[in-house]
């Protein structure tokens, strides 16, 4: 995919790589989910959500997948639960209502396009500490999300202001919210990924 080859071109570090590739997708392309017919089960192909601009959770996911594929990295699906715990004794897709991304290895690496603003490797709180079905070659198994963000999150709340006489308050509200993208992306290595 020559967009992969644009977005990558004079990047050699292979965990900015996967960062430039994941940032284009998560952040460029609007998700946009409509759960009926076909479409809840079988995505776009990666060519058209590139033209389209959106797509669902599937849709994003192909196309990070492609990009990735196309860099020299495999990445697979992992079906997941968004509300509940999936029961693993009752065999049906409908236990699912997300797929985000795997990277097996070593430390393995969780995507999901979904979520815009995060860096790579974050998802909501309510995907951490789940099973995820994932399909890495002819091996088929649940796997658990990690339980803790592997970027600390940092909030600081800052008030500063005066109350004058006839009782107005003027005041500056300073709240900033930030995340450190060091965590386990370091090393990454393309061999290491394409392996089941």
């Amino acid at each position: 995919m020559a967009k992969a080859a644009e977005l990558t071109k004079g990047i050699t570090d292979n965990t900015a790589k996967l960062q430039a590739l994941y940032g284009f997708v998560s952040t460029q392309y609007r998700y946009i989910g409509i759960a009926f017919g076909i479409g809840r089960y079988q995505p776009h192909a990666a060519d058209d959500v590139l033209t389209n601009s959106s797509g669902d959770c599937k849709d994003k996911q192909t196309l990070l997948a492609s990009l990735l594929q196309a860099s020299g990295f495999t990445m697979y699906p992992a079906l997941i639960n968004s509300s509940w715990k999936i029961d693993p004794d009752i065999p049906s897709p409908a236990q699912f209502d997300h797929v985000i991304g795997y990277l097996p290895g070593k430390e393995p690496v969780w995507l999901d396009s979904t979520v815009e603003v995060a860096p790579a490797g974050c998802f909501v709180p309510r995907l951490r500490s789940k099973q995820a079905l994932v399909t890495v070659g002819e091996k088929i198994q649940l796997v658990s999300t990690p339980e803790d963000s592997p970027a600390p999150s940092i909030e600081t709340f800052k008030i500063s202001g005066k109350l004058s006489d006839d009782g107005t308050f003027e005041a500056k509200v300073e709240d900033t919210c930030t995340s450190s993208v060091s965590f386990g992306l370091s090393g990454l290595k393309k061999s290491a990924l394409a392996t089941a």
